[in-house]
């Protein structure tokens, strides 16, 4: 199964340290990551053979993961934006970021 987390942590150098830790798990196959739109943190994707959803309650987003769990239909869980729209208040304007190139990470 499909997992995703997003990563809200600017550092590259814990996402490395998550993704080792990801990287033990027996069940867990397909890693890959990239910068999120927002450019402060990291989407992450992997397989889940096991299909549990430990590594997102223990590393993804707290308030993603409740609404996945609480309050979201099937088809509007475990998603990752590809772009992100931002308002100028002032000026009326729209700032459109996009997400990173996914990177496949070596299991």
């Amino acid at each position: 199964m499909l997992n995703t987390i997003d990563f809200d942590h600017s550092a590259k150098g814990v996402l490395f340290l998550l993704l080792d830790k990801l990287k033990e798990c027996p069940y867990i196959s397909e890693l890959q990551w990239r910068q999120s739109p927002s450019k402060r943190g990291f989407h992450i994707k992997f397989q889940c053979s096991k299909n549990c959803i430990e590594c997102r309650k223990r590393y993804d987003d707290q308030i993603r993961i409740y609404a996945d769990l609480t309050n979201r239909k099937p088809r509007e869980r475990n998603i990752l934006w590809d772009k992100k729209v931002y308002m100028d208040s002032d000026k009326k304007k729209k700032t459109i970021r996009y997400a990173g190139k996914w990177h496949n990470v070596k299991i």
